[in-house]
């Protein structure tokens, strides 16, 4: 009587990563060296908004390029402030659209991931 055995198939290697394009802020602003930007990351009930400060330097010497960085001197404190004083008007401004789209949850309703969407959506920034 002649056997057999099974062999578990060996898993593909995976596909090489596309050539995507690279992700890009959903807003950004600069004032003078100091610059701020908006990510949108989108999650189950809507987009997610995320915001980084940068300062703009550029090193000495003939061959440097733009650089950033996340640390800010004492000068800069204020324009830093501002910065991010702009992010969250265009924070609030989004907070604010997404509000107006919704519909009003209503007594009665019994769609949990509705009511929850519209809770989160609504949370003040």
């Amino acid at each position: 009587m002649a056997t057999t055995t099974r062999r578990r198939a060996e898993p593909e290697p995976a596909p090489p990563p596309a050539a995507q394009e690279p992700t890009r802020p959903a807003h950004e602003i600069r004032l003078g060296r100091c610059k701020g930007v908006i990510w949108a990351n989108h999650g189950e009930n809507g987009p997610i908004y995320s915001t980084q400060l940068f300062r703009l330097y550029r090193p000495e010497g003939p061959d440097s390029t733009w650089q950033q960085s996340n640390s800010f001197s004492a000068q800069e404190l204020l324009i830093v402030a501002e910065v991010a004083a702009v992010l969250r008007v265009d924070l609030r401004a989004d907070a604010d659209d997404a509000r107006s789209r919704l519909v009003k949850v209503s007594k009665g309703d019994t769609d949990v991931s509705r009511i929850l969407g519209w809770c989160i959506a609504v949370a003040p920034v």
